[in-house]
């Protein structure tokens, strides 16, 4: 979808085959399509969320933003940058209505709001900022990237950086992940 997306831009088969080897060429990618949890699921809605937000769809976005509130609480902040930069009131009102559904839930099912994952696991700063830092090559690439598109890029170019430095934010106070090839980072 989003390789064929790629193809119908400005680039055209250029930036398509750009597309079709970052993905391939991502073994976190490649591991976490297929290990059978919402990771999958949660890159779908997240490129999902981009796409219609850069589309003005608002509608959509608003679904992408509902539909992800259920699956990965630490890509809220993610998503709330980009609500933010293409506020829509029906956006802004579906998102809502997802986060409050899964509220709902929560309270219904087990008396709280919040994730139980922060009862099973404690959300340590420290592992969380090792996790974020960690010496893999494309955690430090896309620092760079993020640097550059900071510094030279437009204003959706920065809008993405936000969001992306939003993600590692939300992902250190978290307390990073106990699984293995940066299953928090797949999505973005």
């Amino acid at each position: 979808w989003l390789v064929a997306r790629a193809g119908r831009s400005a680039r055209g088969a250029h930036a398509a085959w750009w597309v079709a080897a970052l993905c391939a060429s991502s073994l976190p990618y490649a591991v976490w399509s297929v290990a059978g949890l919402e990771t999958g699921l949660a890159t779908f809605l997240v490129s999902w969320l981009l796409i219609a937000v850069l589309d003005q769809r608002d509608v959509q976005a608003g679904l992408a933003v509902a539909l992800l509130a259920w699956l990965r609480p630490e890509l809220a902040l993610f998503a709330g940058v980009l609500l933010v930069w293409r506020w829509r009131v029906r956006t802004v009102l579906l998102a809502c209505a997802g986060v409050a559904s899964l509220f709902a839930f929560r309270w219904a099912s087990f008396g709280h709001l919040l994730p139980m994952t922060l009862s099973a696991k404690p959300a340590l700063l420290a592992n969380g900022m090792a996790y974020v830092a960690a010496g893999e090559p494309r955690v430090w690439m896309m620092a760079l990237l993020l640097a550059i598109a900071i510094v030279r890029g437009g204003r959706v170019t920065r809008v993405l950086a936000g969001a992306l430095v939003a993600h590692a934010l939300a992902v250190t106070l978290a307390g990073g992940d106990w699984m293995p090839a940066r299953r928090l980072f797949v999505p973005v």
